[in-house]
């Protein structure tokens, strides 16, 4: 954000004081990134803007959002005209090129809300001198109008204090449910037994699934939102990299326990065709959605999400992975990544949701020693990190062995089929990590101390 905006306020003649510039440019960013209006919402509702035709716009944009659809230049101008808003429509293409990023939209948006406060409050002043004028109201009438009057200004702000009895009375309750139910795990649970006990069940919030290419990331993800959906927990898959297809084959091959090569070739007896299709019967009873889009955009994401939301409960969004979503206009790749991450953070908190999202790693782990990854290898922005309620990473020291060069007989036994699954974060837990079992052929996991495998 420019310097010179944050002093461009001004006091218009009918004493409005206004911005129109970072309206302009809370705008101008939703067009270059639909996935900044999930941002802007959180601090701006139409009437916040100075300009009717901003307001006109900003109302248009989250009218268009909330039907499920993108946000673009297209299809905002065709929405505006046939609303009979053709001048506005006309001010889109100067809105895009006024804007220099869309990375600093809160700072805008911000900006915004703020100066609406302050015209309010420029309001409020006004009333409170009539009020006090008018010898005609009682003088506690006069007092109670004020006080109705500032109630007013201080909802603009969106003020989410309250006394500390209420939650207190909430902890109560809470503390009094997990005493009388100990051992229930409160969380979404992993089909890990473990990790289950590690975490307790993952609460809404973002997990990381880290991991260098074709140690398991991607098939761990795949095997956690199946467990869910066995126990009832409505999920989303949404998949960047590979086609639904791919993807139900590989599902479908380790609940059959086939290889999912002789598959591909074709090279598989009756007995095994026939446990596919069961497989494949058992997939399409469960609560899955699941879609692939080479390179969504959070907005897509998140419509999409708020649609299952309402419409199945959803439990739970499985995004692999976060490095394919289409990245909005930046000054660098960092920049870019940490508004995805920070809008992904916004999507799970504000639909009460865990949202697992596979992350690559950069290729600094390779040069250390047995390549375990850590928080610093996630890979283009340190944001991932911060954003995270919990990290996991996926890590084969088989896998890391072959690629150096050793042959697969003389693999060390104790890494042969096995992953290590590092928690290398969680905000309201206890790090750790453990060795699990890994079958390649058909990408199944299973928990080697409780010699538990999950029920497929």
């Amino acid at each position: 954000m420019s310097a010179g905006m944050a002093v461009r306020n001004r006091i218009d003649p009918r004493g409005l004081l206004a911005n129109e510039d970072a309206e302009a440019a809370v705008l101008g960013s939703i067009l270059m990134d639909a996935g900044a209006l999930v941002i802007a919402r959180q601090h701006l509702q139409a009437s916040d803007f100075w300009l009717p035709d901003h307001a006109a716009i900003y109302q248009a944009m989250c009218e268009i959002f909330d039907d499920g659809h993108a946000i673009d230049a297209v299809m905002l101008g065709n929405y505006l005209s046939m609303r009979g808003q053709g001048r506005q429509a006309d001010k889109l293409a100067g809105l895009v090129a006024g804007t220099p990023t869309s990375i600093y939209v809160e700072s805008y948006a911000r900006i915004v809300q703020e100066l609406a406060t302050r015209r309010e409050l420029l309001r409020y002043g006004a009333r409170v001198t009539e009020l006090a004028a008018n010898e005609d109201i009682d003088g506690p009438d006069v007092l109670g109008a004020v006080m109705t009057e500032m109630r007013g200004v201080l909802d603009r702000q969106r003020v989410t204090m309250q006394h500390i009895a209420q939650p207190a009375s909430d902890l109560q309750e809470f503390i009094a449910d997990r005493v009388a139910h100990p051992g229930t795990v409160w969380g979404l649970p992993s089909s890990i037994p473990a990790l289950t006990n590690l975490t307790g069940g993952f609460t809404p919030g973002v997990v990381v699934i880290g991991g260098r290419p074709s140690h398991g990331k991607t098939a761990f993800a795949l095997q956690e939102a199946e467990h869910l959906a066995m126990r009832g927990y409505p999920v989303a898959i949404f998949s960047l990299e590979t086609t639904v297809q791919s993807l139900m084959l590989r599902m479908a091959c380790r609940r059959a326990h086939v290889p999912s090569q002789a598959v591909r070739t074709g090279r598989i007896s009756h007995d095994q065709e026939r446990e596919l299709y069961a497989a494949l019967a058992g997939l399409t009873g469960l609560p899955i959605y699941i879609s692939y889009n080479a390179a969504p955009t959070v907005a897509e994401i998140y419509a999409e999400v708020s649609r299952l939301k309402m419409q199945h409960d959803l439990k739970a969004v499985f995004v692999d992975y976060l490095q394919l979503i289409d990245r909005p206009k930046a000054n660098s790749t960092n920049d870019a990544i940490a508004a995805i991450s920070r809008s992904l953070k916004v999507l799970a908190i504000e639909q009460g949701l865990v949202l697992y999202v596979v992350s690559q790693l950069n290729r600094a782990v390779e040069s250390r020693d047995g390549n375990v990854p850590t928080l610093a290898d996630l890979r283009d922005s340190g944001a991932i990190e911060q954003d995270a309620d919990a990290v996991l990473f996926v890590h084969s020291p088989e896998r890391v062995a072959l690629q150096k060069g050793i042959k697969p007989d003389q693999v060390p036994d104790e890494v042969k089929g096995r992953v290590r699954l590092i928690l290398a974060k969680q905000k309201e837990g206890p790090l750790g990590d453990m060795m699990v079992r890994f079958i390649a052929e058909w990408g199944e996991f299973a928990d080697i101390a409780a010699g538990e495998e999950p029920p497929y």
